[in-house]
């Protein structure tokens, strides 16, 4: 390459606004307005030509993450949650909260130690519970778990790693067959 030097790049960003260009947000990939080129019926509306003084080095094409299908089995994992919820669960069952980077599921954690990051706006802390989860056939998707909705159709659970350490999620409380209070 040329040393990882970037050359200022022009393009033309695709935005067809009324003219003139600069009464609207031009330029969404950085840069400034440098001109606009007619577009739209009959030319009558203006696209921005933009200048990008230092555009962002184009990444590396990263490979793709493939899914990795397997059976597991049964894994001995942790959910954490508020000492309230905690009883209540271990007196009925789980149920699927509804957030979480794959939707509304059941999420658990490999280790008892819950890293901070894994927790949401409305996760609860306090407790957590220890469980035996039979996760059937699982799927591992990518780090943001990409294709759960496809998944829960046609898994029994699913695993992904956001970053923090592997996650494994079950979409039916069924899938727990016995859990007790680990903290």
């Amino acid at each position: 390459g040329n040393g990882g030097q970037v050359q200022p790049e022009t393009y033309n960003d695709g935005q067809c606004t009324p003219c003139p260009a600069f009464l609207y947000s031009h330029c969404r990939r950085g840069g400034h307005l440098i001109s606009a080129k007619p577009c739209g019926w009959m030319g009558i509306y203006c696209e921005g030509v933009c200048k990008n003084p230092n555009p962002k080095p184009k990444p590396e094409p990263s490979q793709p993450f493939e899914p990795i299908v397997s059976e597991p089995g049964v894994k001995t994992l942790y959910h954490e949650t508020s000492p309230e919820a905690a009883e209540k669960i271990l007196e009925s069952a789980f149920r699927p909260g509804s957030s979480g980077w794959c939707g509304s599921a059941i999420y658990f954690y490999t280790s008892p130690r819950i890293p901070k990051s894994k927790l949401g706006p409305d996760s609860q802390t306090g407790a957590v519970i220890q469980a035996e989860v039979d996760l059937g056939t699982n799927i591992q998707l990518d780090s943001k778990c990409g294709g759960a909705d496809d998944a829960r159709n046609k898994y029994d659970s699913v695993s992904f790693n956001p970053g923090d350490g592997l996650e494994y999620l079950v979409f039916s409380p069924d899938r727990v067959i016995s859990m007790s209070r680990y903290s």
